[in-house]
This record gives C-alpha cells, sequence and structure tokens, in this order.
C-alpha cells in the first residue's frame, strides 16, 4: 500500500471521514480501565517471550515513532445483530480483560489527528495486523496513529499459550462462558472510548486525535460490517470505517459514519465493483486475495 493510489485513497476518504465528524451517541459507551504501558524485560526472539506480540521490527524509533502495548478491561453486552439492521442488548455486564497495541507518533508536530483502530484478523489462529502490514510505510510517513485491538477469543487465547506470564490474566469470554466473540462488538467500542476519552492512562501519550477509523481486513472486516450494521447505530465512538477484502458483505446505505470498502472479487482477474460509500466519485486501488489489482468506483 505505498502506490500513490494508495496515496489518495487514505487521503479522500480520510477527508471525507473529517467533513462528516458525527459521533453517534458515544458518550454513552463505558470507558474501560487501562494498565500500561505494559514492561517488556526482553527483546523479541527471546525464550520468556516477555514482550509485545508481534513487536514492529519496522524502523518506528528513526520515523519518530513509539510502540506500546497496554491491557484494558471493563464489562461488555451481548448484542442481537439482525442482518442490515440495528440490533439489541441481550444482556450486560460481562467482564473482559484484553489488549491494544499502539504505535503513534513521540512527538504531537509529527500527529496528523487520524488513528487507525484495527480489528486484528485471527483467521490463521492468532493476532495478525493486515492493515498495518500492508500501509505501514504511509501510515508512518504521514503520521497516522495505529493501534491494534485483541477482539476476539482465537487471538487472545493464542496470546495466553504463547506467553501465559504476560498474557495469562487476559479473556474475552467471561470464564469461558462465552465463547462467541459476542463481546468483541463492545471490546472494540471501548478501545477507541480509551483513545478518544483517556483516563488516568492516555494510551496515545498525550496526543490529541480528531479521527478515528476503524479498520480491518477480510475476517476483521466482516465483524465491522456486522459493527456497523446493527452495533454502531447504537453509538460508537468512531467517525468512519475502512474495510478491506470484506467479500461484498452488505452495508446498510444509512449508517451514520462515512465508510469505504475495498473489495475481493475472489479471482485473479481485473474487476470492477461498486461499493456503497457516501463518498461519491472517489476511486479507490484494491486487491483482491491474489496479486492483482483493480479499481473500485464509490457511490
Amino acid at each position: 500500500m505505498t502506490t500513490t493510489k494508495t496515496k489518495k485513497t487514505f487521503t479522500a476518504f480520510f477527508a471525507a471521514a473529517a467533513a462528516a465528524l458525527s459521533l453517534s451517541a458515544a458518550a454513552q459507551i463505558p470507558n474501560p480501565t487501562v494498565t500500561g504501558p505494559i514492561a517488556s524485560s526482553a527483546i523479541p526472539g527471546a525464550t520468556s517471550r516477555d514482550y509485545v506480540f508481534f513487536a514492529s521490527d519496522h524502523p518506528l524509533t528513526v520515523n519518530g515513532y513509539v510502540e506500546e502495548e497496554f491491557f484494558i478491561e471493563g464489562t461488555a453486552n451481548r448484542y442481537n445483530t439482525p442482518a442490515l439492521a440495528t440490533g439489541s442488548i441481550l444482556s450486560s455486564g460481562h467482564a473482559y480483560k484484553t489488549r491494544i497495541v499502539v504505535r503513534r507518533p513521540a512527538s504531537a508536530a509529527k500527529f496528523n489527528g487520524t488513528v487507525l483502530v484495527e480489528w486484528y484478523n485471527v483467521t490463521n489462529g492468532f493476532d495478525a495486523e493486515n492493515l498495518w502490514f500492508f500501509g505501514w510505510e504511509h501510515i508512518l510517513r504521514s503520521g497516522y496513529a495505529w493501534v491494534g485491538v485483541s477482539a476476539q477469543r482465537v487471538g487472545v487465547d493464542r496470546l495466553k499459550t504463547w506467553s501465559p506470564a504476560r498474557y495469562g490474566t487476559l479473556d474475552v469470554t467471561e470464564g469461558g462462558t462465552i465463547t462467541n466473540d459476542a463481546l468483541s462488538y463492545d471490546i472494540f467500542s471501548q478501545a477507541a472510548q480509551a483513545i478518544a476519552r483517556p483516563g488516568s492512562v492516555d494510551v496515545l501519550g498525550g496526543l490529541r486525535p480528531k479521527l478515528l477509523i476503524a479498520t480491518g481486513e477480510s475476517q476483521s472486516a466482516q465483524r465491522l460490517a456486522t459493527y456497523l450494521n446493527s452495533v454502531a447505530p447504537l453509538g460508537t465512538p468512531y467517525h468512519a470505517a475502512y474495510l478491506l477484502s470484506n467479500f461484498g458483505q452488505q452495508i446498510r446505505p444509512d449508517v451514520v459514519m462515512p465508510r469505504s470498502r475495498r473489495c475481493s472479487s475472489g479471482t485473479s482477474r481485473p474487476a470492477r465493483r461498486r461499493c456503497a460509500s457516501p463518498t461519491a466519485g472517489t476511486t479507490i486501488a484494491g486487491k483482491s486475495r491474489e496479486p492483482r489489482t483493480w479499481t473500485i468506483t464509490c457511490a
């Protein structure tokens, strides 16, 4: 994601998000308890594994960036999530504890005001930061802050087995009683609330965000589609959403925030598809799961 088209995609979409700036009852989202930054006593590769899972090996420091990990905890709701319709709360008060990873400019002068909050992809059985993987150069060059959120059971369980000493207290299943990721939507909302309205621990180190963009790729984008359709209308701290390869999962046309989808046709041939987005007329570059690209016109 280092091409000129990609830069134009980010710029045009986030400009549209900035123009909207319509938070939907974000004040009602609980602010989780934040602990950290969690210290690392070892360097990546050490046998103790007392360091950030998938700690970045990119040149953060020379680009004026820092990487920090935090634990967040609170209580979450379970939701009914009907297709293309606003959901409802099924039950409340379910305890959770998970982690977020923050990569941000060290100084306010470098920060462009936008935070990309990525829902980790767990298709391969662990937290994968796919947007960061594809776009880290542009993120660093342009001054974005990036935050990864461990919202799902598979990813958190892998963290706990990978480093019990570091991650053993994490749990997004309320002690194994909720195993279908029903708490993931509130976890993702509350992670954003911790960014936008920090309490005693400021995960951005004093940076003041103007835009919070919810993002995810493939499996994560599909979870985000459900979030946008059913949960976000009840209240969300996010200003916009940027979904990559959500396999054409439909987004309701009356979502209260700008959203953009980079679709996959499932073939390696160039293709054109129409994606729902209020940023009419914007042309963006898309990638299928194969190494071919095409142009998608959003309307």
